[in-house]
C-alpha cells in the first residue's frame, strides 16, 4: 500500500505539482501543538498584549474536536512524561532529536501570531440649529496567524498555513449639549482581540489553504470529503 502511495506521489511531483503526499498524515497521527510565538508588532494599544497563548488554546481546541483526523496530545502531559523519563536534564530540550518520538508525537505544530492591528472609522453629524449631534464609531481588530506542521522523525515541514480574522464593534451616540445617549462599545476591547484570534485560527485550519483543507477535509468539519 505504501509503495502505491509513494508511486502516486512520484508521478504527481513529476507533473510539476506539489500536493500533500505524506501517507502518515492520513493515518490518524499523534500531533502535539507547541507553544505559539508572539511576532505581532507593537501597535501601541495598552489593551493589546501577548495573545499567543490564546491562539495556542484555540488551535488545541479546534484540532481536538477532529478526533477523526488527529490524536492531539496535551503538552503539559508530555512535559510530565519527559520528567518521568529523566529527560529534563540541562541541554536536553523538547525539540531535541528523539524526544518527540519518546513523547509519542509523530508531528508537531508550531504557530505564531504575526499581526494584531486595529482600524477605526468615525462619522459625525451636527445640527447647530436644533442643538443635536449624532456620532458613530467603528473599531476593527485584525489578527494574523501562521502555522507549520513538522514531521518529528525527519524535521521536515510537511504543511504550512496562514489565517486571518477580524472582529468589529460599533458605538452610536446621540445627544445635545445637555447630554448624550450612547449605545455599543466605545473603545477597542480585549474581547475583540480574542474573537479575531479565534477566527484567524479557524481560517488557518479550515480556510482555503488551511491545514485540514490541504489534507482534503476543508469545510467538512464532521469528516473527510
Amino acid at each position: 500500500m505504501f509503495r502505491k502511495i509513494a508511486l502516486i506521489c512520484a508521478l504527481v511531483l513529476g507533473m510539476g505539482m506539489s500536493p500533500v503526499c505524506h501517507a502518515g498524515l492520513h493515518d490518524h497521527p499523534v500531533v502535539a501543538v507547541m507553544s505559539f510565538k508572539n511576532k505581532a508588532p507593537d501597535v501601541g494599544w495598552d489593551s493589546f498584549g501577548d495573545y499567543s497563548g490564546k491562539a495556542m488554546e484555540d488551535l488545541v481546541k479546534t484540532l481536538s474536536s477532529r478526533y477523526d483526523v488527529f490524536t492531539v496530545v496535551d503538552r503539559e502531559y508530555l512535559q510530565d512524561l519527559l520528567d518521568e523519563q529523566s529527560m529534563g536534564l540541562a541541554g536536553v530540550t523538547e525539540d531535541a532529536p528523539g524526544v518527540g518520538q519518546l513523547k509519542g508525537a509523530e508531528y508537531k505544530i508550531y504557530g505564531s501570531v504575526t499581526g494584531l492591528t486595529t482600524k477605526e472609522n468615525h462619522i459625525a453629524a451636527v445640527s447647530y440649529e436644533h442643538d443635536a449631534q449624532v456620532r458613530n464609531d467603528q473599531h476593527r481588530v485584525f489578527a494574523h496567524v501562521s502555522l507549520k506542521m513538522v514531521e518529528v522523525a525527519t524535521g521536515r515541514i510537511v504543511l504550512a498555513a496562514q489565517g486571518d480574522g477580524a472582529s468589529t464593534s460599533t458605538n452610536t451616540a446621540v445627544g445635545t449639549h445637555q447630554g448624550f445617549i450612547s449605545l455599543g462599545t466605545a473603545f477597542v476591547s480585549p474581547e475583540q482581540a480574542y474573537n479575531a484570534i479565534e477566527k484567524a485560527i479557524q481560517d488557518a485550519v479550515y480556510g482555503k489553504d488551511g491545514l485540514l483543507t490541504q489534507l482534503g477535509y476543508g469545510e467538512n468539519k464532521g469528516g473527510r470529503k
